[in-house]
């Protein structure tokens, strides 16, 4: 006689079709489509779970960056000063002061603007000597004795085009 432990089946098959109750049409009927609904439902919930705190934390810094902005400080800064304050709360706690208690929250903006004031300047950066790419022939870092003493033509490309970077941007 062929044993088919049909009690333990059943009851398997039973949890799955009662954790799909609500499923529309056979996903919630069928064993075959609930198992399938069940798996592909649990794979979204497991990766939401991580977009959801993703999502909060966003939302949490455009609070702040709007209560700071209005008080004449930048998001970027405001949380700086907070960090050379050792200031040690989150950005939950900050976005609901920031839209429950402007008081509290305006005292927390004085910290940050008095701790940045009393932080030292950081060093000035100076412009490059050379970029630290290898020029295409000679595998020496990429620079303008490089371009000149190798004068390829993607070389010569490849420095036109960081002058130009250069250029844009201020050191």
């Amino acid at each position: 006689m062929r044993v088919t432990n049909s009690p333990a089946s059943r009851k398997r098959r039973m949890r799955t079709l009662k954790a799909a109750k609500g499923f529309r049409l056979k996903r919630s009927k069928l064993y075959r489509y609930a198992a399938d609904a069940l798996d592909h439902g649990r794979q979204y919930a497991f990766r939401d779970r991580k977009t959801k705190k993703r999502n909060y934390r966003t939302l949490w810094q455009a609070r702040i960056n709007a209560a700071t902005r209005a008080s004449g400080i930048t998001y970027s800064r405001f949380m700086e000063g907070l960090k050379a304050a050792k200031c040690t709360l989150d950005r939950k706690v900050l976005a609901d002061l920031a839209a429950t208690d402007s008081a509290a929250f305006g005292e927390l903006i004085k910290l940050a603007q008095g701790a940045l004031k009393n932080k030292p300047a950081a060093t000035s950066r100076s412009k490059p000597e050379f970029f630290y790419e290898r020029a295409p022939c000679e595998g020496r870092p990429f620079s303008f004795e490089a371009c000149m003493a190798a004068p390829s033509r993607a070389a010569t490309k490849k420095f036109l085009f960081n002058r130009s970077f250069l250029a844009q941007v201020n050191f």
